[in-house]
């Protein structure tokens, strides 16, 4: 709250807040901070009090983003790599929203692969681990793949890229909304 305070304090007093631009000290001691304009495809994954104050998503929004400890914003070099998925950069990576790397090793089945079956249940497990599975695979089935592949095969896997770990979501057909539960349930 102190944080969005100081933002409407400079606004009040007569500055405009400009994308891309160094706000240097402002925000937080000895980092800089830059605002960025969302991808209108990030916004209803990230602004949910927005979306129900306005009813609708077609609003404009910007990010605040700040430097790490080496004062290096991450899509700089040096970032700290610790860091690199606690801040999504949501002006960009709308067709990527995993906050994984996009080489991350997932497991799927060779009826995806192989025969184009469409994904219906994705596993977050406890131990990070993805799983995505056509609901028809034997143990024999399962392919290793980088994550990234499983997005590019399917896009609509990017609306389950927020599964905390133990969860799984399923859906009876890729045109279907997914259900999400616990594992443990």
């Amino acid at each position: 709250h102190l944080i969005i305070n100081d933002v409407a304090n400079l606004i009040k007093n007569g500055e405009k807040i400009t994308s891309y631009q160094d706000y240097d000290d402002q925000f937080f001691k000895e980092s800089r901070a830059q605002f960025l304009p969302v991808d209108f495809r990030n916004i209803d994954d990230y602004f949910g009090g927005a979306l129900n104050y306005y009813q609708h998503n077609k609003f404009s929004a910007l990010q605040l983003v700040w430097t790490d400890r080496n004062d290096k914003f991450p899509w700089e070099d040096g970032y700290q790599e610790e860091f690199i998925y606690d801040q999504p950069l949501l002006d960009r990576n709308a067709d990527f929203k995993f906050r994984e790397a996009k080489n991350l090793g997932v497991f799927t089945t060779r009826q995806c692969l192989e025969f184009n079956q469409p994904i219906l249940r994705v596993v977050h497990d406890h131990d990070g681990d993805w799983q995505f599975l056509t609901g028809n695979q034997e143990p024999e089935d399962i392919r290793l793949v980088a994550l990234e592949q499983m997005i590019l095969i399917d896009s609509s896997l990017n609306e389950v890229f927020d599964l905390d770990y133990g969860q799984t979501a399923e859906r009876d057909s890729i045109n279907n909304s997914w259900q999400i539960t616990n594992l443990d349930e």
